[in-house]
């Protein structure tokens, strides 16, 4: 056989797909998930502080507002990881799959809440709840904006590094670029008077506030998947950072009635999870975690009759505000799981 034939016969060789990048010995961090549990009552807590009604410069929500920063931070570090032990996967299935997993409970909920409070104003012969062109991104209720926010989050971040991460210089001087951008965020104000004359929408708001950890984390991600650094184990550095964490948290939280801050504390949970190891008693917690988002959605309106009763209550009591909390957070994690041993739809249990 001569060798125009041998090549004509010749079996065409598939493009070489490199392989998966040594972040770490395991695709999942367990602390990060288990840490999860954390943020989710953080969350809880933020929203049930609505119940507080104290004048003085403590305003106890402020303990929840490190949440919302460690699960943006922790949805883009996972989302570029993703691509990078993964590169083959097309970007039209990542975007699919993370609208399957954001958007369509998005919609299903906001369906749901608002068919509840057009059902409780007529019972009460009020007009129907009002929406506006930015219920869109934020539902019939605001809790419902961080759904979208870490839907454009991960898709942009994963559509970022599959063009950067091939090009290590390029990939490094956008990261450079990022970590500067969260500094300047940090410390600019968003300019609703120059874009809205007045008060920005709420949605738009929390996404300014929130696109500081969006460059910090992705600048981050970038790099470790980049330069295909290995995240060590480390107990006691993970511990130490938890900690910190947790310390920034409580001593801003009593002393200022706001702060930036709290994204750095955010942060350093993050740091703390990615460093700690795999031990086997965070195997429950961790697999615990996967049922945030389905926590997030059902939350909202778990919260209505814990308001309800404790707004009954003496106002200006911590030990209130926590049982409310707890109460909240309990309930919500018994019918997230309800539903999930029924075998929900994800539509509906994300």
């Amino acid at each position: 056989m001569n060798a125009a034939i041998k090549s004509t016969l010749a079996v065409p060789k598939t493009p070489a797909i490199a392989a998966p990048l040594p972040i770490h010995d395991e695709a999942r961090f367990a602390g990060l998930d288990a840490l999860r549990l954390v943020a989710a009552f953080g969350v809880v807590w933020l929203h049930c502080s609505q119940v507080w009604r104290a004048t003085g410069p403590f305003s106890p929500a402020n303990l929840g507002e490190f949440a919302v920063p460690f699960f943006t931070g922790s949805l883009i570090f996972f989302s570029v990881q993703s691509v990078a032990r993964k590169p083959g996967v097309p970007l039209a299935g990542v975007i699919s799959a993370r609208a399957r997993r954001l958007l369509v409970p998005f919609v299903v909920w906001s369906v749901i809440v608002y068919g509840l409070l057009a059902l409780n104003a007529m019972r009460k012969h009020e007009a129907l709840p009002a929406l506006s062109v930015w219920s869109a991104l934020e539902g019939p209720t605001p809790e419902y904006w961080f759904l979208t926010w870490a839907f454009l989050a991960s898709t942009i971040s994963a559509a970022l590094a599959r063009i950067l991460l091939p090009r290590r210089a390029l990939l490094t001087m956008i990261c450079i670029g990022a970590f500067a951008a969260a500094m300047a965020i940090y410390f600019i104000a968003f300019p609703a008077g120059a874009l809205f004359g007045g008060s920005p929408p709420f949605v738009l708001a929390r996404y300014w506030r929130e696109l500081s950890m969006a460059c910090w984390a992705f600048g981050f991600s970038g790099l470790v998947s980049g330069y295909r650094v290995r995240i060590p184990r480390h107990a006691a550095l993970a511990i130490l950072a938890s900690a910190a964490s947790l310390a920034v948290i409580v001593v801003m939280g009593c002393v200022l009635p706001t702060s930036a801050l709290f994204q750095f504390a955010g942060g350093l949970l993050i740091l703390g999870g990615l460093l700690m190891p795999n031990w086997r008693w965070l195997r429950r917690p961790a697999q615990l975690g996967s049922c945030v988002f389905a926590l997030y959605v059902i939350h909202v309106i778990v919260l209505w009759p814990v308001y309800a009763v404790v707004r009954k209550l003496p106002a200006n009591h911590l030990g209130i505000l926590l049982a409310a909390a707890a109460a909240a957070y309990g309930a919500t994690f018994i019918v997230v799981l309800a539903l999930k041993k029924l075998h929900a739809p994800s539509w509906l249990v994300p």
